[in-house]
């Protein structure tokens, strides 16, 4: 049985139906039953995690108090996916890697991207949340794909009489 001083139990009491994450509230649960006298192994089945899950909280939080009931940094599984690699692909356009588009969609991004593969449009757009990324932005200037557009535009631009690469109209073409 574990003894708890009326101090913890406020906290714990507290904890349990005011802490922001529900997973501190699940664990101060188990704690402030534990200190009511219930086994471990009937507090877990009360919350449905193993027994070994209670007994790890009740150490965690006799040592360190509330703080020992968070989720440390580091812990979980880590991404497959690689930010870098996403931007760098981000940086290029769809078109340069062989995709029939002029911007990047979720869909063409996952086929771009090795590390991505596999992942749905929501995942895709998990991981560039995440790695704070935007994959919808305008190009700084005109890329067309036709090799006779400097070309062209320049011819535009004398027939119009202004020299300008608009064409003397304010618009690029």
């Amino acid at each position: 049985m574990m003894h708890l001083t009326e101090a913890q139990q406020r906290e714990l009491r507290w904890a349990m139906h005011n802490a922001e994450k529900g997973y501190i509230r699940v664990k101060a649960t188990a704690i402030w039953n534990l200190g009511q006298g219930r086994s471990q192994r009937t507090v877990a089945r009360l919350l449905d995690v193993s027994p070994t899950s209670v007994f790890s909280w009740q150490k965690r939080y006799l040592a360190e108090g509330l703080a020992g009931l968070k989720i440390r940094p580091g812990r979980g599984r880590r991404s497959r996916v690689d930010l870098e690699e996403v931007e760098h692909v981000l940086h290029r356009t769809p078109r340069s890697m062989g995709i029939p588009l002029t911007r990047w969609t979720l869909e063409s991004l996952s086929r771009a991207v090795p590390s991505l593969q596999g992942l749905s449009p929501s995942g895709v757009w998990r991981v560039l949340e995440r790695g704070r990324l935007s994959y919808k932005r305008g190009q700084p200037r005109v890329m067309s794909p036709d090799p006779g557009y400097v070309e062209k535009r320049a011819l535009a631009g004398s027939a119009s009489g202004s020299g300008s690469p608009t064409g003397g109209s304010g618009l690029a073409l």
